[in-house]
Formats: C-alpha cells, sequence, structure tokens
C-alpha cells in the first residue's frame, strides 16, 4: 500500500503566550494493488483525524548563568539545571477518525491529552518529550511518546533534528525513528523536512515528509513601547 497526504496544523497563541489553541488533521490517498489470480487496484481519498485542543504552559525555568569569576571550569561545565524542563499540559477532542484508517465502530469523539517536556541543555539544543493518552475512553486507547532532539547550527537558520516515537495500543503499535533539518527563511517562513523508518516489518514503514509553516506574529503589539 502507499499512501501520501496532507497534515495541516492551525496555532493560535493567547493570554501571554501561555495559551495555544490547535487545529490538527491530515488528507490521505491510498493507493493499493494486488496480485493473485488477476491483479486489482484500488484507490480513496479522504480525511483521516481532527483533533482540536488546547495546550497551557504551567511552568517554565529560567536561571541566570552569572559567569564564576573564580574558576575556568565552573564556567566551562555543563550545567544541569538547564536539564529541568518547561512544563505544559494538552487536552483536546479527535473529532470523526476515518474508519478505513482505523477500525470499524471506531467512535466519533475521543479526548486525548499530553504531558509536553521542553529543555535546553545548551544554548542551540533543545530536547523535547511527548507523553500521550489519546482515545483513552474508547475499546482501543493508544499511549505513546515522541522524544525529539533539536541543535541549531553556527548560522542561526538552519537546525536539524532525530526524533523517536513509540505508540503502543490493542489495534497498532510501532516504534518510528525520523532525522531530518529545518530551514528558516525568514522570521515568519520555515520549511522543513525529514525521513523516517518502522522498526517492526509487518508490515514496513518508510516515511518521507517536506513540511512548510508561516507565522502571522503580532506579539510586537504587546510589548512595552520605550519612552521618549
Amino acid at each position: 500500500m502507499f499512501i501520501s497526504g496532507l497534515n495541516y496544523t492551525v496555532r493560535y497563541g493567547y493570554f501571554s503566550n501561555k495559551l495555544e489553541f490547535m487545529l490538527q488533521g491530515a488528507l490521505i490517498y491510498d493507493y493499493t494493488q494486488q496480485n493473485r489470480f488477476i491483479t486489482t487496484t484500488q484507490s480513496h481519498m479522504g480525511f483521516y483525524n481532527h483533533t482540536l485542543g488546547a495546550k497551557y504552559l504551567i511552568y517554565n525555568p529560567y536561571f541566570e548563568n552569572k559567569p564564576n569569576l573564580y574558576s575556568w571550569k565552573a564556567n566551562h561545565s555543563f550545567n544541569w539545571n538547564n536539564m529541568i524542563p518547561a512544563v505544559a499540559i494538552y487536552a483536546g477532542v479527535n473529532a470523526f477518525p476515518n474508519e478505513r484508517y482505523f477500525y470499524s465502530g471506531i467512535a466519533p469523539f475521543s479526548p486525548k491529552v499530553v504531558l509536553a517536556l521542553q529543555s535546553h541543555p545548551t544554548p542551540r539544543t533543545a530536547l523535547i518529550g511527548n507523553i500521550i493518552a489519546n482515545r483513552f475512553t474508547t475499546q482501543y486507547p493508544e499511549w505513546g511518546y515522541v522524544l525529539t532532539l533539536t541543535h541549531n547550527l553556527d548560522n542561526g537558520r538552519f537546525s536539524i533534528f532525530a526524533e523517536s516515537e513509540g505508540i503502543q495500543s490493542h489495534w497498532y503499535s510501532d516504534h518510528i525513528i525520523r532525522l531530518g533539518g529545518a530551514y528558516l527563511f525568514t522570521k515568519d517562513i520555515q520549511v522543513n523536512i525529514d525521513l523516517g523508518a518502522s522498526w517492526k516489518d509487518t508490515p514496513s514503514r518508510y516515511i518521507a515528509l517536506l513540511g512548510f509553516s508561516y507565522r502571522i506574529d503580532k506579539y510586537d503589539k504587546f510589548l512595552p513601547q520605550e519612552k521618549k
């Protein structure tokens, strides 16, 4: 089976950037060819799922790393305080999942909750972890995680990342590894590409993704203006 599609995410920040509303979904096209006594083909296009939710920043650590005037080693050693993560909670609702890509009788609405953690081990590195509970009120609840390590290169516009994703449920389980990069063309426009593969072979999955994001930034309107 060959599957291609378009993933979309719309995000809107509110309330001093601590609260963010999100709408996510996917439009999928699949093509299947079976070679038995005769060759048959089948194709289908439809929406995979829609999820509407909100994320709230609960805790955001701040550490002022002042230089130690008496120790070169202290100034150049790893600061473990940087591993303390910011903590956010996401709660959302899955709506109208397509039975073709799930299972017959799946509930039209179900909850999704995510615990999101993010730390900055170094100024150019971010470690992001998401612990996911999805459709946990339905017949087949899903549990998972996504662990992402990103690094911004010296030019400040190009970033690379490595990601591990695990999914566990009665009807589908997998472990996916992804590698990719992103380039910031302007402060509002970014393009990213990543490649991925699954560990299991029943069946195997190979993934290629090309992404584009555009940011409408009105944050400056909320910044205090300097008095002349």
